[in-house]
């Protein structure tokens, strides 16, 4: 396609240059009487049909070429971001890469590839008119070139300033497209949070700036332009008066003043266009570089080695830091294929750091991590052919169901909606089309069914190494005790999983006793029942339903035990309300609930002040 843009510019220049000598000797045969003036004539409309001939191959070819030009760069942009390594993805925010890919790379076309091709054409009718007017007088073709250096002298003084404020403008538009990301991805929290105006005002802020950047970008490319205009016309008047005075003496025909005239206005445009264009390929200089930077990361398309089947992964003294802070420091274990293992920790003490390593989502530490041996960095990611991973933030594309599910693999079809029954998802099945496409911003899935489905993507592909990182916090403990269990039970199959809060009846047992009970911290779950029942259903005071258990419970229970359980009820239904963890399991008793989306509405500022002050008079 470059080789007909090239060949239709070089025919359109030569066509455009001849145009004014054909119509001098034109005007010169028959100012002299002499013959061939009609054959001159003829000649003159022929190239006028050429310039038209060529100027639509020339658009024509361009267009295919910038076409071609702009899906090859997005798709190595893509296929570069698909398979950037995790680590060095995360170094950028996301909505630079919808900016680059939406906004920047179009610029880098149009500005840098396509105006390449125009300043090309462009050198190459000055060249070819600069020829013509030699033709004409070498005297006029000595003023051209002076008057044609001059304004793309201008143009790289003020290039500078034209990149500089490019830039500017990119810089605004990212952070604008950053925001609005944020509108669009956090909106609920914006809700909830009742930050509407706050944040449309900071919005409207970035906007303002992007659209103070955009035209401060245009004054400096109108100034620009008017400083080469002008210097180009300059350039023309000069021209102009040189050959009326040859005229006067003698020395320069009409015709050949008719046809300088038309070389002249012909020469405004390449010599304007030239110093403009190398304005514009100067000013997304910035653009290129960091589309050539981002080209530059190594990617992960192929893995050196292929994945063995994994029998064990080992870490072996291994340490990581983030900036100063050691967050592991000469870890050594190793996990065994077809084994079970659980990975408790409190917020902060590296679980999520661990997890980041064993899936590849972080490759920067010290030590070795091995699978069977072989160091794991040398596998990614191929190795993911063998591993699941499931994480606790389930992301779902805006597409159908079941490509969300078979990870847009069609032949995987029967099976997902197999696995899909199995972790309980027959009601969801019921209630859904598959075929039907999920929207992220209309909220239509549960956090619940987020992560069945996601898990479903998991088991679909029948992996047998499966890493979950709180893969079922969001699920009723129903549904999380089911599938636990079935994972439990799946032979051969091996499980890490990571958890922040686990059931104390799961934590291994001390001296065959088990360590810890959810009572212990409760109380009696009699005792907790009864008070939420009677306070939700029937909205007792404290001292009724203290005086009512006494007497219900009396011989089971002394005052002072009702009492203390009493007390701890009414500080955690207040302050722990909003979590999960307190949402009773198993059906509706009566016409209350607690479930937030259902009839149990509280305020967040609801304080246990009356009620605990009733508390400790009893």
């Amino acid at each position: 396609m470059v080789f007909i843009v090239v060949i239709s510019s070089v025919l359109l220049a030569v066509c455009t240059s001849l145009k004014p000598i054909y119509l001098q000797n034109a005007i010169d045969a028959v100012d002299a009487g002499a013959d061939g003036a009609l054959t001159m004539f003829l000649c003159y409309v022929a190239s006028i049909l050429g310039i038209l001939l060529f100027e639509t191959a020339r658009q024509l070819s361009t267009g295919k070429y910038r076409n071609s030009r702009l899906f090859s760069l997005k798709r190595k942009v893509m296929a570069h971001i698909v398979y950037m390594p995790p680590r060095k993805f995360q170094e950028e925010q996301g909505q630079n890469y919808v900016t680059t890919l939406n906004n920047e790379i179009e610029m880098l076309v149009d500005s840098y590839y396509v105006t390449r091709l125009e300043l090309a054409y462009s050198i190459l009718v000055l060249i070819t008119c600069v020829i013509a007017l030699l033709y004409i007088n070498g005297y006029l073709a000595m003023i051209i070139i002076v008057s044609t250096v001059c304004p793309i002298v201008a143009s790289a003084v003020q290039g500078k300033a034209l990149e500089k404020r490019t830039n500017f403008y990119t810089m605004a538009l990212e952070k604008l497209n950053v925001m609005i990301g944020n509108l669009i991805h956090g909106y609920p929290t914006i809700k909830v949070n009742h930050i509407e105006r706050e944040y449309l005002q900071t919005l409207e802020q970035d906007n303002e700036k992007a659209a103070h950047a955009e035209f401060a970008k245009a004054k400096t490319k109108i100034r620009v332009n008017m400083i080469i205009g002008l210097l180009s016309y300059i350039g023309e008047a000069v021209m102009v008066g040189f050959s009326i005075y040859e005229i006067s003496k003698g020395r320069l025909s009409v015709g050949a003043l008719v046809g300088a005239l038309q070389l002249s206005e012909m020469l405004v445009i390449p010599t304007n266009s030239i110093s403009y264009q190398i304005s514009e390929m100067r000013s997304v200089t910035g653009i290129r570089q960091k589309i050539q930077q981002l080209l530059a990361v190594p990617d992960s398309a192929a893995a050196l080695t292929a994945a063995p089947t994994i029998e064990y992964m080992e870490l072996d003294n291994v340490s990581f830091r983030h900036d100063e802070k050691v967050i592991l420091s000469h870890a050594n274990y190793r996990f065994e294929a077809g084994k079970k293992y659980l990975i408790l920790g409190e917020n902060g003490s590296g679980k999520s750091t661990l997890f980041k390593l064993l899936t590849g989502l972080e490759t920067e530490y010290e030590g070795c991590i091995s699978v069977n041996g072989t160091d794991i960095r040398q596998l990614w990611p191929a190795l993911y052919d063998q591993i699941g991973v499931v994480l606790q933030d389930a992301f779902i594309f805006d597409d159908t169901f079941l490509r969300n599910v078979t990870l847009y693999r069609p032949a995987l079809r029967e099976r997902a909606i197999s696995v899909m029954h199995s972790l309980g998802m027959d009601a969801f099945l019921a209630s859904h089309d598959l075929d039907q496409v999920f929207q992220n911003t209309k909220g239509n899935l549960s956090g619940g069914e987020r992560q069945k489905l996601a898990l479903a993507r998991v088991l679909t592909e029948n992996k047998r190494v499966i890493f979950l990182d709180e893969a079922t916090a969001n699920m009723d403990k129903g549904s999380s005790q089911k599938i636990l269990s079935q994972l439990l039970r799946t032979d051969g199959l091996t499980v890490i999983s990571i958890e922040h809060k686990v059931s104390p009846e799961l934590l291994p047992p001390k001296e065959g006793e088990i360590a810890q009970k959810t009572e212990d911290l409760v109380g009696p779950y009699e005792l907790h029942d009864y008070y939420l029942y009677y306070m939700l259903r029937f909205g007792f005071t404290p001292r009724k339903i203290y005086a009512m258990a006494l007497r219900s419970f009396a011989g089971q229970y002394d005052a002072e035990t009702i009492k203390k359980w009493l007390k701890t009820f009414y500080r955690r239904f207040f302050q722990q309300q909003f979590k999960r963890s307190c949402l009773p399991d198993g059906p509706k008793v009566g016409s209350v609930t607690l479930s937030p989306r259902g009839d149990f509405r509280m305020p967040s500022d609801a304080c246990n002040t009356v009620w605990r002050e009733e508390i400790e008079t009893l």
